[in-house]
């Protein structure tokens, strides 16, 4: 008995102990009742579940405040599926009981190839523990199903615990485990897990940590749930006494520990210890003290400079990778926090981006602020931190983050980091640096801590400014150290470094010499560092040798030479000094060794992870060690049978991190992009080797690991970000290596078309197909001259051709997108539309280079190559409007397309086709808060713009013009013409002219950028009227009634007349309106013949003011809800509600006057959102019951009670329905 209880405590300690660094699965079978399996295992840190069991609410049993539940049924969606711990994978082999039930066999069968794929994706870095599996249960997976499928596990360890469960089975199955070297035990988990002590203290330690954590919010101490801050552990904290008092060091010993690590780990998260006043680590920098007053104005709700344009910007900290950025925010924060005033919330991660309100991230995000923000005491603003410098546009991610934020009424200031470029010496060169577009406003931080309005020009490199393009206000960073940095650094050395007094001052004296703050950092931990361990094992020395080669390139010195060899560190230790030629004959002997025995690729594993790094990704654990072995003939799995080895690469590399991000994921990635960029330029890794990893990683993915999503879209990832823009080239400014990727780029073309035509030709992977699509496009386009120069014919002629393929690849894709995507829901058709879209933008470039190659070409027919027409792709590119309306992208894409197409037309009735309907794109794009731009600070959608207006001003003509009718004038001509084929866009184009000559076809903004509110003066309204009447005149009537573009234009019109303000003014939410009751029937015929004419892709706007206008004329709430939930049905709604403004309007009895409701609170999804039952308002209305409600906009913090009226409601209308207001919460919005 006592050998059972010595083999069950190995057991446990093995499992839980790779709970914490492997994928570990649970397979319940038929004999568990799900009632009586205890907390023990069902808390368990499980990273997928397998079940025979059929009960519907089997994931619930494993649901939790930390982690949620996805159910799998199907082997389609359980392909795709990644083991995770916060989002645990439940499969249910055999599908509900009593739903959609199939026949015994396709049962068995959909049950073994689930079966098939989770064991494939098991190595040996996983372990699966079997329960309750009773093949004699008739309802239990069949055994010539169960034994084989284990049988084909390779690599990963199974656990099966039997509960004392004998049959004929259990034999077959007890030699199995046996002959695989696995675990088998007698006993249930559950008490195996209780019988072992060293289970119980891991196990307890969320039960036994504190219920609650103390906070400050208004100078007073608050509480929260533990339970509520775990849920956002992995990307996100709320700073509170226990997580940043949770380490104290104490005494010289262990503060000096602690002082290396805050230098090595401070890049990776927060080490909070490092800015407590007594220990002081870390460096205050100039800039930090300007970014500290800049961010407690903004929680004081002072807008800088009193102006209204800067008003709740997000703030960013900019610089190069390298300058602490990491650790001055972390400063920040713990200085905001000790103040005790303002509640602060850290968040460190750099893949999630908050892209829209349903993603989890943003869910979990926000329910945390909300907590925070009912917790009792006085209203203050929260201030979220969000260290997020990567190689992206921040300005556009942070600008969305503030804006769905601000649509839940939020009040917070938010910080977030941005990098400017990859080093000091390429800032404004390198192609993937985060560049600003023109600087309007800049302030320096005076001696009393004000801000001044200065030039932008006359700020500089002090620390001291802060400066705003408009969409951001900017604190510059950079790596110089000043005099009195290195002064206050040497000090840090002499009280935190256990060095001796004289190596004290030879490491000054060198650190002295050293400007760039990274460099001093890196140097100063590399002299802390904890040396080699000594007595290595050959492969450990191997890799102990490599990291002192590479350190001592990083830090360019001869630093004294240790061998690792045991005989050697044995003699020495034993006081025995050697003879020269003693050491070099065992050095000799020492690196033969070292090469016969060197089967792992250690540079090809560390450039690997350097190459991610590098962009701020991280490489998946998988694909890292594959790269290790990538010549030899182990395999990946090999070093985890190994532990020695495998814990000594993931723990003995001083410049690698090896865990867990965000996602539960495990990772390899460099402690900083800097320290991975020096790397790959010391060893050598030139634009053309990368290129080459990159394409031997493809090479692994195809041979190794077609069925992990991860690692395909890592590599899609590092792909694109290494990848070209030809719309940002610029030879000149290049540097050198970006240009050798883009010379070399066809390597990868080659790869991914190789990957595509080994796959079955109806399953390629259309996010690879994208990648293929998009290189091939860029370097067959625009860069081939500027990269290859060879321009003759026969290239042209190969271009042509790469080009064709490219172009009618993506159109192979969007049809069979198009195909998937009638038969999901509505969340995926969104993610589908996406991509979607992303190959119309695809297919409108690729027609665009084709064609302008043919034209210069003359050995290549015309005919030869057919390209879509414009008409056929510019739906496509109408519909990413609708569905997004904030992308730039797209705009962009339509806008060049149509100024090609208008390059080549020389009819004016041809030109003025499709001219007059891009201008009314041109308008919507001048209107909303466009993201995507461009590039490096260019502002490609002005640019465009531009261009179309100066093709419009080709045509002076008005209204006037046209009702003379002179039948020498050509316009005049062209009208008529128009006109007796019953074509309605000359009129438009006319009345286009008219508005535009008044500045009516786009109200402009004032000098600060804001749209005017104003009415509309008399004599605007008169050109107004004039218009209106020109539209509605009976000879243009069935022209008009035909077009959909036309009906639109005649809207905005009689809006602009009866309003006396533009359709859609900047981003407002909840206007008023300002309509007498006779014109709103006006508004509702214009409105009706538009959703009854023919046309594709309808504006989404035009259903919403029908439904308004429905309300406002005969008062049909259900009608009207009807209205707005067709747009869907209709193919037209297939946009991103929150990129749109959700509640545009508020239904108004009078003009200007809202109509009031009372109603009371029936559901609530939290204490800041629910559902209102108002009267008047049907409470059943499709899939709706009852009026959207938030807290805000009723002008309290919580929602009321259950049941208690709230009266003097209003009732506004938008996009995803009806939704309640009162007057203070409306017009209090934005202003929080």
């Amino acid at each position: 008995m006592k050998m059972d209880i010595v083999m069950i405590n190995k057991m446990i300690t093995e499992l839980l102990e790779s709970m914490q660094l492997y994928n570990v699965g649970l397979f319940v079978g038929q004999g568990i009742k799900m009632e009586d399996l205890t907390n023990v295992v069902l808390s368990q840190k499980w990273r997928f579940v397998i079940t025979s069991q059929k009960r519907g609410d089997f994931g619930k049993f494993f649901s939790s405040e930390q982690r949620d539940t996805d159910i799998y049924t199907e082997l389609k969606e359980i392909k795709n599926v990644s083991f995770s711990s916060i989002n645990l994978p439940v499969i249910q082999l055999l599908g509900f009981e009593g739903k959609n039930e199939l026949d015994d066999m396709t049962a068995d069968m959909n049950a073994s190839d689930i079966m098939g794929n989770i064991v494939n994706k098991l190595d040996t870095r996983s372990k699966l523990v079997v329960i309750g599996y009773n093949p004699t249960d008739c309802n239990e997976l069949k055994f010539e199903i169960f034994f084989p499928r284990l049988s084909q596990i390779r690599g990963a360890k199974v656990f099966i615990f039997n509960d004392g469960i004998n049959n004929d089975f259990t034999k077959k199955m007890k030699e199995l485990v046996q002959n695989r070297n696995d675990y088998w035990c007698e006993s249930s988990l559950s008490d195996a897990l209780n019988s072992v002590d060293y289970a119980g203290s891991v196990l307890s330690e969320v039960e036994t940590s504190s219920p609650k954590q103390l906070f400050y919010k208004g100078n007073k101490a608050a509480y929260i749930e533990n339970t509520i801050l775990l849920k956002c552990q992995n990307f996100a904290q709320l700073l509170t006494d226990e997580n940043v008092n949770g380490i104290k060091p104490i005494g010289e010993i262990e503060q000096r520990r602690y002082y290396e690590l805050f230098l090595d780990n401070s890049s990776v998260s927060p080490q909070w210890y490092g800015y407590f006043p007594e220990l002081n680590y870390h460096l205050k920098r100039p800039f930090e003290e300007t970014l500290l007053k800049l961010v407690e104005r903004s929680l004081d709700g002072k807008d800088l400079a009193h102006d209204s344009e800067n008003k709740r910007l997000p703030i960013i900290l900019e610089g190069d990778p390298g300058t602490s950025k990491s650790i001055a925010l972390a400063a920040i924060a713990y200085r905001v926090f000790k103040k005790h005033k303002n509640p602060v919330v850290f968040i460190k991660n750099e893949e999630i981006s908050f892209n829209n309100e349903y993603g989890r991230e943003f869910d979990l995000l926000n329910k945390l602020l909300s907590e925070v923000e009912r917790v009792p005491g006085s209203d203050e603003r929260i201030l979220i931190i969000w260290d997020t410098a990567a190689y992206r546009n921040v300005e556009d991610i942070a600008g969305n983050l503030s804006r769905l934020l601000d649509n839940l009424g939020r009040r917070f200031v938010l910080v977030c980091t941005a990098y400017r470029g990859a080093s000091k010496e390429d800032v404004n060169i390198n192609p993937h640096s985060e560049k600003k577009s023109n600087i309007k406003k800049a302030w320096k931080l005076e001696l009393k801590d004000n801000f001044s309005l200065i030039n932008a020009d006359e700020k500089d490199n002090s620390g001291k400014y802060v400066y705003s393009n408009g969409r951001a206000l900017f604190v510059a960073t950079n790596r110089d150290l000043s005099e009195e940095d290195k002064k206050n650094l040497a000090k840090k050395i002499d009280k935190y470094s256990d060095l001796s007094r004289e190596e004290k001052k030879i490491l000054n004296e060198r650190l002295s010499e050293e400007n760039d703050i990274f460099m001093y950092y890196f140097l100063l931990r590399d002299e802390l560092r904890e040396r080699l361990a000594e007595g290595l094992n050959l492969e450990q020395r191997i890799v102990g040798y490599y990291v002192k080669n590479q350190l001592n390139m990083i830090t360019h010195r001869k630093k004294e030479e240790r061998l690792l060899n045991p005989m050697y560190q044995a003699l020495l230790k034993a006081g025995i000094k050697l003879e020269e030629s003693t050491i070099n004959a065992i050095e000799h002997n020492e690196q033969k060794k070292i090469e016969a025995n060197r089967d792992f690729d250690l540079n090809s594993f560390n450039s690997a992870i350097a190459l991610f790094s590098k962009y701020k990704l991280t490489s998946p654990y998988k694909l890292a060690f594959s790269m290790l072995f990538v010549d030899s003939d182990r395999t990946a799995d090999s070093i985890y049978g190994d532990p020695q080895l495998f814990d000594f690469i993931i723990t003995s590399i001083p410049w690698l991190f090896y865990g867990t991000d965000s996602h539960d994921k495990f990772i390899f990635r460099f402690r900083n992009s800097r320290e991975a960029d020096i790397f790959l330029k010391n060893n050598g890794i030139d634009g053309e080797k990368k290129i080459k990893i990159l394409v031997k990683m493809l090479d692994l993915y195809v041979n190794e690991y077609q069925e992990d999503e991860d690692i395909k879209y890592a590599l899609i990832n590092l792909a694109r970000i290494m990848g070209p823009n030809s719309e940002y080239y610029n030879n000149e400014m290049e540097t050198k290596e970006h240009h050798q990727i883009l010379q070399h780029l066809d390597e990868v073309i080659s790869k991914l078309s190789s990957i595509r035509k080994l796959s079955n030709s109806d399953s390629f992977d259309s996010t690879l197909a994208q990648l293929e699509i998009t290189f091939t496009r860029e370097y067959y386009g625009k860069l081939w001259e500027k990269l290859q120069g060879n321009n003759t014919d026969e290239f042209r002629e190969k271009r042509v051709n790469k080009l064709n393929e490219a172009l009618e690849l993506a159109q192979t894709c969007i049809n069979r997108l198009q195909d998937a995507q009638s038969i999901v829901d509505s969340i995926q058709k969104k993610y589908i539309q996406d991509q979607i879209n992303i190959f119309a933008y695809e297919i409108a470039y690729c027609k665009i280079a084709i064609e302008k190659l043919v034209e210069s070409n003359r050995k290549i027919n015309n005919n030869d190559v057919i390209t879509p027409e414009y008409f056929q792709i510019y739906p496509f590119l109408v519909r990413a409007i609708n569905s997004n309306p904030v992308n730039g992208f797209s705009y962009n894409a339509m806008f060049k397309l149509f100024e090609h197409e208008y390059s080549k037309l020389s009819s004016d009735e041809q030109k003025l086709s499709i001219l007059s309907e891009i201008r009314g794109y041109v308008e919507e794009a001048r209107t909303l808060d466009i993201v995507n731009r461009g590039m490096n600070g260019r502002d490609e959608i002005q640019e465009n713009i531009v261009k179309i207006e100066g093709m419009a001003s080709e045509y002076p003509v008005d209204i006037d013009v046209v009702e003379k009718g002179e039948k020498d004038d050509s316009f005049v001509r062209v009208f008529n013409e128009c006109l007796s084929k019953n074509k309605a866009y000359a009129i438009v184009f006319v009345c286009q002219q008219e508005l535009d000559k008044h500045k009516l076809l786009h109200i402009s903004g004032d000098e600060k950028g804001e749209i005017y509110s104003d009415l509309l003066s008399d004599k605007q309204l008169d050109i107004c009227q004039k218009v209106f009447d020109f539209l509605s005149k009976e000879e243009y009537k069935t022209c008009i009634e035909h077009d959909a573009f036309a009906l639109y234009l005649k809207l905005r019109v009689a809006w602009l007349l009866f309003n006396k303000r533009p359709l859609n003014i900047g981003n407002k939410e909840a206007q008023l309106t300002y309509i007498e009751n006779e014109n709103w029937k006006v508004i509702f015929d214009i409105c009706e013949a538009y959703i009854n004419c023919k046309g594709e892709n309808k504006k989404p706007i035009m259903y919403l003011i029908y439904a308004l206008s429905i309300i406002q004329t005969v008062g049909d709430y259900l009608m009207a809800y009807k209205t707005i939930a067709s747009m869907d049905k209709k193919g037209t709604a297939s946009f991103a509600s929150q990129a749109r403004m959700r509640v545009p309007y508020i239904v108004c009895k009078e003009p200007g006057i809202s109509e009031k409701y009372s109603g009371r609170l029936y559901n609530s999804d939290n204490q800041t959102s629910g559902y209102l039952e108002v009267s008047g308002i049907p409470m059943d209305m499709g899939k709706k019951r009852g009026v959207r409600v938030f807290a805000n906009n009723i002008g309290e913090r919580i929602l009321p009670n259950k049941n208690r009226l709230i009266s003097d409601l209003e009732i506004g209308i938008g996009y995803t329905g009806f939704s309640a207001y009162t007057e203070t919460g409306r017009k209090n919005r934005g202003n929080m």
